[in-house]
């Protein structure tokens, strides 16, 4: 076995390695332009390209058209949605707690809904109590079980390449090894 392999084994390890964690940072920036953010109280104009269901999230930290927002991590925020047509959309708590925090942005999901069709929807949301401060809200879908998914892929992918990686180094040393020893001469 030649000292290519040593080479193969080694290109394998580093190629998957480098795939997964570019990869990563790519879906953790896809993630991040997933976000659609407004201020609230107000109404805003959702536009949604694909249908499925998205999250509404309450964003205590996070940055929207030059605002910085630094608000309490909890908020009595109620919102309504309708589409184009002006028919409304069924806003449900969410299944799961959905917290994030990255890149300066932390929140944590409020209700979510399905879209049927893509287009624009408008979102009005005000405080229960009639009164509050401006605070951000963000709609994605729900992408934090999409990205947990996609880094675990990523992971298996560099596990297995480090996995096959090495043993081919193994075998390779082994081989190379055991060809470097001379045959003893047996008397005749």
């Amino acid at each position: 076995m030649g000292a290519i392999w040593y080479a193969i084994g080694a290109a394998i390890m580093i190629g998957g390695v480098t795939w997964a964690v570019a990869g990563a940072f790519s879906d953790f920036k896809a993630m991040e332009n997933a976000f659609q953010r407004f201020v609230v109280p107000g109404t805003s104009d959702l536009h949604i390209d694909q249908p499925g269901r998205y999250v509404i999230y309450y964003e205590y930290r996070s940055v929207v058209d030059g605002e910085v927002f630094a608000t309490p991590e909890s908020t009595d925020i109620k919102c309504t949605l309708a589409d184009e047509a002006g028919h409304a959309l069924e806003l449900v708590p969410t299944a799961l707690n959905g917290e994030y925090a990255f890149n300066g942005y932390a929140g944590r999901a409020v209700e979510q809904f399905d879209a049927a069709q893509p287009g624009t929807f408008v979102i009005a949301c005000d405080h229960a109590s009639g009164k509050g401060e401006r605070i951000a809200l963000a709609v994605a879908p729900p992408v934090v079980i999409d990205f947990i998914g996609e880094v675990f892929k990523r992971l298996a992918i560099a596990f297995l390449s480090l996995g096959i990686g090495l043993a081919i180094l193994i075998v390779t040393l082994i081989v190379r090894a055991g060809a470097g020893r001379t045959r003893p001469v047996l008397p005749q």
